[in-house]
């Protein structure tokens, strides 16, 4: 019982960033999905779609343009 103990914690730190990314992407889903719902309530049509554009880039595109931006001095 003793042997698995620090295998534990090894494998919890392993596992982190994995957890990380997809509590990360769900968020970044979650609030997408609640902005579409605010683009819906736009009185003006072109307004609307641009909007709506917006929120529907994907998790990969925010990701890939917020490490750009990082990675900037």
């Amino acid at each position: 019982m003793h042997a698995m103990m620090p295998r534990t914690p090894l494998l919890a730190l392993a596992l982190a960033p994995l957890l990380l990314a997809c509590s990360t992407q769900t968020a970044y889903l979650t609030m997408m999905e609640m902005r579409k719902q605010e683009c819906r309530k736009l009185p003006d049509l072109a307004e609307r779609a641009r909007c709506e554009k917006e929120a529907d880039r994907s998790f990969d595109s925010y990701k890939g343009e917020a490490d750009t931006a990082r990675r900037r001095p």
